[in-house]
């Protein structure tokens, strides 16, 4: 791997990325798209937070891969080792509606709304990718990756190689022991509750050092590896409620982003004062962007200073006022509404 320039402390991510369309019951005749993916979204959000970011996946030389590339970009994400390929770049589709009682709910689809087409699926990183970008991969402060695959397996295990901190948040375990595999190489598993049982024999084994459970409304349950202590953190209150997307995803960004000293080292995961206050600082920011549409909503709202600065008042308790959601006609470039299928260009 080569050596990173300059003092801006690197990730390097393997996994999911893709095209986020979103449809509102606000919006009927438009959809938002956004650069996507869990994968993708951390990457963006730490380079909004001031990080050097690049993460390699497979997408397709179409219209959703532009799309996508475009967004990336706008937010300073290299995109180098994106592999453009003739084939389809996968689109997650977001429907956001309320329920009876009038509360905002997401729901996510592979399936297009409007022509009931669905899109590609995640392809994985290759072996044979991984040998042939060996000399291109930047050294990293920290390796995240959100897929069980053998490609992001033995880009985890380099970036390890090179001192990097690996952070592992999976959707699924998939391959068990492959899975297992993944969990040997982490120094941090993050995983959700409703997606995941019984995990906790596995984890032990593994030994790794600290692990990460998202409870929903309950917070996060945090549990240091080489003491046994956990700790319940509460989950921060949203100070208004849009959309929930994106939560666990900035949750991960906050807790990457305190895991850095000023000369971009990483810090020891068994360190609680260094942790808890990282992942709070991670739940303020899932919570202040609630208030927005899309799992990156609030960054097309607020700049980075502001949102912190916002993100530090809610996390110590105080009252945050918030800026509007950016209507459609005044929305930057970097956020496409469409007026036609992305998949089959069908107008809404």
């Amino acid at each position: 791997m080569s050596r990173r320039n300059g003092t801006m402390p690197v990730c390097l991510g393997a996994g999911f990325v893709a095209l986020d369309v979103i449809r509102s019951e606000e919006s009927v005749h438009s959809e938002s798209r956004y650069a996507g993916g869990s994968c993708g979204n951390v990457m963006i959000m730490l380079s909004f937070l001031g990080w050097e970011s690049t993460p390699v996946a497979r997408i397709g030389l179409d219209r959703p891969g532009n799309q996508l590339v475009r967004d990336l970009e706008r937010w300073s994400v290299n995109t180098r080792l994106l592999m453009r390929e003739e084939a389809p770049t996968p689109v997650i589709f977001q429907r956001i509606f309320s329920d009876q009682r009038g509360h905002p709910q997401h729901r996510f689809s592979r399936q297009c709304f409007l022509c009931g087409q669905w899109a590609a699926s995640y392809r994985p990183v290759r072996l044979r990718d991984t040998a042939s970008l060996a000399e291109e991969l930047p050294t990293p402060s920290v390796f995240y990756f959100d897929r069980v695959a053998p490609g992001n397996l033995e880009l985890a295990r380099r970036a390890r190689g090179e001192g990097a901190l690996v952070v592992f948040e999976p959707s699924s375990t998939k391959d068990p022991r492959l899975f297992r595999d993944c969990l040997s190489v982490a120094h941090v598993f993050k995983y959700s509750h409703e997606r995941f049982d019984a995990l906790s024999a596995e984890v032990t084994d593994a030994r790794v050092p600290l692990v990460i459970e998202t409870r929903g409304e309950l917070g996060l349950l945090v549990t240091f590896g080489g003491s046994g202590k956990q700790v319940e953190l509460p989950a921060v209150v949203a100070p208004r409620l849009r959309d929930a997307a994106g939560s666990g995803d900035w949750c991960t960004a906050g807790l990457i982003n305190g895991f850095i000293t000023s000369n971009g080292r990483a810090q020891d995961v068994d360190d609680q004062d260094l942790i808890v206050p990282s992942l709070r600082h991670g739940q303020a920011l899932a919570a202040l962007n609630c208030a927005y549409e899309g799992a990156r909503g609030a960054m097309y709202v607020m700049g980075r200073n502001e949102l912190l600065e916002r993100a530090a008042e809610l996390a110590a308790g105080r009252v945050v006022a918030l800026p509007n959601q950016v209507e459609p006609e005044s929305v930057a470039d970097s956020l496409d509404r469409g007026a036609e299928c992305i998949l089959c260009a069908r107008p809404l």
